[in-house]
């Protein structure tokens, strides 16, 4: 866990996790916690909310089941056996004593538009056929990163999504196939290539090249 005073531009490490069915707590439930909770339910995680009020988005979610939401002041124990924990109250007392808590517990903490406070930072996350992208500021400027995702989101050519996942298959059987790495590499190089012409043809088009 990362201590109160380590500075938020420590190297880290970039990966993505895993989720599903892992318990999750989101102490909050305003706008901000809303866009936390509809990622976390795009992972499958089991996902707890609490809060002394919630919006309607948060309460219609949890009417339908997708998450588990109690309306009160979030304490200290509600961290224990979670795997990880957003904190989106904005209440600095209490992101301190959560803070404090779960370092001693060991417990992956993020604490929304506090870095000093955080263990992890989301990234905005670009969803293209089977590839994802992450782009984050380490917590310094959410905005930047909304920026940039989108600007992925639109220069990503939708015309090469089913040769996107034609070439993932093909990695799989080439894997099976052949142990020789140098030949999986050689080949999986020419593809790429022939990918990566394609697809700035089609760009040069769009723009009357």
């Amino acid at each position: 866990m990362l201590s109160d005073t380590e500075k938020p531009s420590s190297e880290l490490l970039p990966v993505f996790l895993k989720l599903h069915k892992r318990p999750v707590l989101v102490a909050g439930a305003g706008m901000v916690a809303l866009e936390k909770i509809e990622g976390l339910l795009l992972a499958q995680a089991d996902i707890q909310v609490i809060s002394l009020q919630a919006i309607p988005e948060i309460r219609e979610l949890a009417g339908q089941g997708k998450i588990k939401l109690k309306l009160r002041k979030i304490r200290k124990r509600d961290l224990l056996k979670k795997f990880m924990v957003y904190v989106a109250i904005g209440d600095k007392k209490i992101n301190e004593r959560l803070r404090a808590y779960a370092t001693r517990k060991n417990i992956l903490l993020n604490v929304v538009d506090d870095p000093v406070y955080c263990d992890f930072y989301s990234a905005s996350v670009v969803r293209k056929g089977p590839w994802r992208i992450a782009v984050s500021t380490q917590g310094k400027f959410a905005g930047l990163s909304s920026i940039l995702s989108r600007t992925l989101q639109t220069i990503l050519p939708d015309e090469q999504l089913q040769d996107w996942n034609e070439m993932t298959v093909l990695r799989e059987r080439l894997k099976r196939a052949t142990d020789s790495q140098p030949e999986r590499t050689q080949f999986l190089r020419k593809v790429l290539q022939d990918l990566k012409e394609k697809v700035l043809s089609i760009e040069d088009k769009k723009i009357g090249l």
